[in-house]
């Protein structure tokens, strides 16, 4: 099933407000600090089952090195499950915000054989950390959920990435979805990256 052809279907429960549908990326505002987005993306020559892992976050890291100055997975504590140190350069190039970074668990959930769940919650700064990120400001991410789901042979995928993250800021109105976008971007990116490997 591809996105763009179910993006008026939605849940009942949820009220979703489309922000930006741009190169069919989908950034969906469901309240406030959260998100959804959806996209597909096809590569014949690539078997995505060999890069969905939990390398994608390192990945989505080098592919958006303007808004993200490092991706690093701190502790591996499980075959499914690691912990990843996120920091920002700047949120949506707003330059009077100070830098940040995101601590998360991440718990990776194989739900059928051709979906995979990577689920992150907040961790609070700790010693495996906190030499890091002396000059950061924490973002609070009370839940994410990456859901992958492989088709075509594994040469198309459907990833949605629902967060809700505080970045605690008081922001002007024109400012307020600017953690959306900005995650819209980077995943704008991803996609284009993974559709042009050879």
């Amino acid at each position: 099933m591809n996105f763009n052809s179910i993006e008026e279907k939605h849940t009942e429960s949820v009220k979703q407000l489309l922000l930006c549908n741009k190169k069919n990326v989908f950034l969906y505002k469901l309240g406030e600090n959260e998100y959804n987005i959806k996209l597909t993306s096809t590569n014949e020559h690539i078997n995505f089952i060999n890069i969905i892992n939990f390398n994608i976050y390192q990945i989505l890291g080098e592919v958006n090195t303007n808004h993200i100055e490092s991706c690093t997975m701190i502790k591996q504590i499980s075959k499914d499950t690691a912990t990843f140190l996120f920091k920002f350069k700047s949120i949506g190039g707003l330059d009077n915000i100070p830098k940040k970074y995101m601590y998360v668990e991440t718990k990776c959930n194989q739900i059928y054989n051709n979906k995979i769940e990577y689920v992150s919650s907040n961790l609070l700064c700790d010693n495996l950390i906190e030499k890091y990120v002396n000059k950061y400001e924490q973002i609070t991410c009370h839940k994410s959920t990456l859901s992958i789901e492989l088709l075509n042979n594994n040469h198309t995928i459907n990833m949605e990435y629902y967060f809700n993250i505080d970045i605690h800021e008081n922001l002007p109105y024109f400012a307020q979805d600017i953690l959306g976008y900005m995650m819209n971007k980077m995943l704008l990116n991803l996609k284009l990256f993974i559709e042009n490997i050879q």
